[in-house]
């Protein structure tokens, strides 16, 4: 017998932000895209691109299909429903890009990454060492954006692929 709690994606109390509770209404219109530093070792970005879009699974669940069964009635859990292209931009650029983002946070969900990620060893500490440091200091190694095609094309439209 199958638990339909597994066979549904079950509502969890996740308080979202005012931005991400308006663009969950219009998901038809939405962008989502990953951008990460080039520079970065091919594991370090691997590993920021998986933070990057779990982090913006929990702002808009609604990203993450529902969990099915197949023929042979395997549980298949739900996987992102939209593209989730993958782009890059050098680091110098990226920092730039976030400083920008900050004033479109009322229109786009933006998560960042920063190298705080590789000196610190807990969230806290994470939070703790960003908090510290004067925005010129912070060097990114990703973004994840989602929010409507045109203002997400506006942004990342000239970036190439990760390759």
């Amino acid at each position: 017998m199958t638990d339909l709690n597994i066979m549904t994606n079950t509502s969890y109390n996740i308080s979202l932000s005012p931005v991400a509770q308006h663009l969950s209404e219009q998901m038809e219109q939405l962008k989502t895209v990953l951008i990460l530093n080039p520079e970065l070792p091919v594991g370090v970005m691997a590993n920021a691109a998986g933070v990057l879009a779990m982090s913006l699974a929990k702002q808009l669940p609604q990203l993450v299909g529902d969990n099915f069964q197949d023929l042979q009635q395997q549980i298949h859990l739900g996987i992102t429903q939209y593209a989730l292209p993958v782009l890059t931009v050098p680091v110098k650029e990226l920092n730039t890009l976030r400083q920008t983002l900050f004033d479109y946070q009322d229109q786009l969900v933006v998560v960042d990454l920063s190298d705080a990620t590789r000196r610190t060893r807990s969230y806290q500490d994470y939070k703790t060492d960003l908090a510290a440091l004067p925005a010129e200091q912070v060097v990114y190694q990703g973004i994840a954006l989602c929010g409507p095609k045109k203002l997400v094309n506006r942004f990342t439209g000239h970036l190439p692929l990760l390759r």
